[in-house]
């Protein structure tokens, strides 16, 4: 399979983070799979200038993403972003993505909010079809098996494709790379709204959200 045209797409997704100031220096990490493929980003590369060169691209095999032989090692997140795509069921899908931000917003409500399952409250038509629920993880180590294993049960338990890690930033996953790039957007303008409203934070009712979710799900089934 000729990887060289989801690598540029890939460093297109990336590149659109920087820009949106989601990511900063050489913090956050991106993953597409296509097929038995896994592209991830580089350890320690930049989303400014991010080429298709510093694409690192594994073989996954069974639950597991393989390295061949290369110079390049992927982000150290990667075993946060195979927990995510095992719990949701998208790593037995054609393609999935998975993207973790440090957006200033996002870390900043997860500081406010705290370890929660109700998490980020459902405040936008937006931020519910694109992303709810929205749950806070606790703090752990960045990048340890510790924090892969809380990221895998805690979207077991909820059900959640976006998750707000307490003082570190989101990590979410979706079936394309444009899908985790409207999630990340959302959830990062909805934790701009929060901080804006935090004194009266209220979000819309369980009825309007069920309401909500039944007719996206209709329009785009």
């Amino acid at each position: 399979m000729d990887m060289a045209p989801y690598k540029r797409a890939f460093v297109r997704a990336a590149r659109a983070l920087y820009k949106r100031g989601l990511v900063y220096g050489s913090s956050g990490n991106l993953s597409f799979k296509v097929g038995n493929r896994l592209l991830i980003s580089c350890s320690g590369s930049s989303f400014r200038y991010l080429h298709p060169s510093q694409v690192v691209e594994l073989m996954i095999c069974g639950d597991e993403a393989i390295a061949s032989e290369q110079k390049l090692r992927p982000s150290s997140e990667l075993p946060m972003h195979m927990a995510i795509l095992k719990a949701t069921g998208l790593l037995h899908q054609d393609t999935a993505a998975v993207c973790h931000t440090h957006g200033v917003h996002t870390i900043a409500t997860s500081i406010l909010i705290g370890p929660s399952n109700s998490g980020l409250p459902p405040l936008t038509p937006g931020l519910i079809v694109s992303a709810y629920p929205v749950v806070v993880l606790g703090q752990f180590l960045p990048g340890s098996r510790e924090l892969a294993r809380a990221v895998e049960e805690k979207v077991l338990e909820t059900k959640a494709r976006a998750i707000i890690l307490q003082n570190h930033g989101l990590i979410c996953a979706g079936s394309s790379l444009e899908e985790v790039l409207n999630i990340t957007e959302e959830v990062e303008e909805a934790c701009r709204l929060y901080l804006l409203v935090r004194e009266r934070p209220e979000g819309m009712s369980k009825e309007l959200t069920r309401l909500i979710l039944e007719a996206y799900k209709k329009a785009c089934p």
